[in-house]
This record gives structure tokens, sequence and C-alpha cells, in this order.
């Protein structure tokens, strides 16, 4: 994952599931698991499966990173789901187990694959964790979910975003939960100092990947095609384009941004919107990219040398002015608060 800050695993996991075996990662099912786990102690997945993810092959990689996100993003249903077939809450130490279950009932919900594959890849995993009592476990809890008729779909967000959309979107907030829980087409931005449009398509066509043109932002183009390896493509190193959803690719053109001015781009990390102000207007008079956390600008780092930019970044408490501020006046300010993608 390029760009990504690969932290030692015993940094990123609690100590509950430190004892995880680094062999057990070579299965891409634990180290979707091992994913989840720290989600549910609100780590961040994306540096989670950067760790965990580096002892496998490309595509259990892909694998891992599928079904980590899958159990994300239809948590509150698979929760609920096993809750019915659990007599009781498994301890502390023991939700690596528990993450597992997650995965094995988004395999047999939502996965193109029969049952007995689900469940005994489940088990397998089971194995590699170290626990031989939570063998029979998986396979017992698994097996009474698959014997239950899928559920009727929910919504998968929390009470209080379902409550905040029904109120805002009375007339259409079921098909925006619909909408939100599929996957999202995978887009990037074009790197408009280097090329256009239409020449990024070609680009990317020569090297495989066909595109279409995104609707909204001037430089966004949506991959027609899975991406495999997108980030090892010369058009990527030599910073033709960048990976970015189309939503998040308006915020720099609302900025209005002109020559001169000074920008800050609060809350910054992974640098996306922060080398998307650069390309969008080169003779600003500074930018300044603040983040909490250092190893978060280290990819912002990461990223703006590979579109050959610069910005002066630094890692404090936004809320603290003490910490970065040097009392000029911005022209511009990006807040991108609470970086959730709602």
């Amino acid at each position: 994952m390029a760009g990504a800050i690969i932290l030692p695993l015993e940094k990123l996991l609690p100590k509950s599931r430190r004892r995880t075996k680094p062999k057990a990662l070579n299965n891409p099912r634990v180290a979707a698991a091992v994913a989840v786990s720290a989600v549910l102690e609100r780590q961040s997945l994306t540096a989670t499966l950067a760790s965990v993810t580096t002892s496998l092959s490309v595509q259990d990689a892909s694998l891992a990173k599928a079904l980590a996100y899958g159990v994300c993003r239809f948590y509150f249903s698979l929760a609920q789901q096993l809750e019915k077939q659990l007599k009781k809450p498994l301890r502390q130490k023991d939700q690596d187990v528990y993450a597992l279950l997650l995965v094995g009932a988004y395999q047999l919900r939502h996965l193109r694959q029969p049952s007995y594959a689900a469940i005994d890849s489940a088990v397998t995993a089971a194995k590699c964790l170290g626990k031989p009592w939570a063998v029979g476990l998986v396979n017992a809890i698994l097996r009474g979910l698959d014997a239950q008729p899928m559920p009727k779909p929910q919504y998968e967000h929390p009470d209080w975003l379902i409550a905040s959309i029904r109120q805002a979107y009375p007339d259409h907030y079921a098909a925006i939960f619909d909408a939100n829980n599929q996957p999202a087409p995978y887009a990037v931005r074009a790197n408009l100092c280097k090329t256009t449009r239409p020449a990024l398509q070609q680009q990317l066509k020569s090297e495989g990947i066909n595109s279409r043109l995104g609707e909204l932002s001037q430089a966004a183009l949506y991959l027609e095609d899975k991406p495999k390896q997108l980030t090892k493509l010369d058009s990527f190193a030599e910073g033709l384009f960048s990976v970015q959803d189309e939503a998040p690719q308006l915020c720099a053109p609302l900025l209005d941004l002109q020559p001169g001015q000074r920008v800050l781009d609060a809350c910054a990390a992974p640098g996306g919107k922060t080398g998307h102000i650069l390309e969008a207007q080169q003779d600003l008079a500074s930018l300044l990219a603040v983040d909490l956390e250092a190893d978060r600008q280290q990819r912002v780092a990461e990223n703006l040398a590979r579109l050959q930019l610069s910005a002066r970044l630094v890692a404090a408490d936004i809320a603290d002015l003490s910490g970065w501020y040097d009392g000029q006046p911005f022209d511009r300010i990006l807040c991108d608060a609470p970086c959730s993608a709602t």
C-alpha cells in the first residue's frame, strides 16, 4: 500500500490481541480478523491492514482487505445475527475469535461461495489463532447461523446517523442507506498540472485499465476494471494521478484559490486534498498542513513527494493554537472533520 505507515503489530493492537503470532497472519482470514479487532478498539482500519498484510501474497492481501471492509460495512446486522447464536459474550481476551466469527458470518451472508467452504475456511483460521477450544465454537456458531434464513436488509448505520438522515431526507433515506451500503466505485484524481483527463485515460488504457469521466469533478476518472497493483503503475509513480473518491475532489475548487493566498489544511492526513490544493493553485504564498499524528504526516510527505509538491507539515492538535499557529491570518481554511466520509 503506497504511502501507508507500516507500524509493528504490537503497537497497533491492544494487549489482549498481541498474542496473535506473526505466522498466523499468513492466513488472510486471520489478518482480516485482527484488523476488525483493531477497529472494534477504535483503531485505524487502514493502518492496521497495512501492517497485518505484509506477509501475504498480493491475492491474499486483497482478500483480507475485502473481508475486513465487508465486515465493517455490514457490522451491525452481522453482530446482531451472531448475538442470537452466542449463548454468552466472549471474554475480552478472546475478541479475536469474535472478530473471526464476524469474518465468517460475512462470508456466509454476503459472498458468493458455498457455505461449507466459508465455514471450513473460518475453522482453519481459528486453528491458526492458537486457541484449539475456538475451533469447535467457530464451527458450531457458523453452522447455526447458516441454518437460519437471511434476515431482511438493514440500514447498517449507527442509530444517531439513521435518525439524522431520516429527519433530513424523509422521502429518500431508505435509498440513501441502500446506496451507502454498496462498495464505492474506484476513482482517481488526474493531476491537471501534469496531464489532462483524456491523456490520463489513454495512459491508463495503455497500462491495461479502462476508465470513464467523473460527472462532478473536472479531475475525476472512474476505473471500469477492478484495479490490480494500481500504485505500481508508471503513471502513478510519475504523479499523473492520485487515488481519491470524487466527492472529496470537490473541496479544492470550492476554496476558490487565488495566487498569493495563505492556506490552512486542517486534519490533513493522508494528504489527498493537500495535494489537490497545490495542484489547483501553484502560486500560493504558503500552505500549512496540520494533522494530529506524526506518523500520518509521514504519509502526507510521501504523497507530496510523489507529486513533486511541497507544503509545511506540522503534527499538532488543531484545537491547541499554541502548538502550531503563528498568529498570521489565513485566506482559506479547509477543515475535513470528522473525516468519516459522511
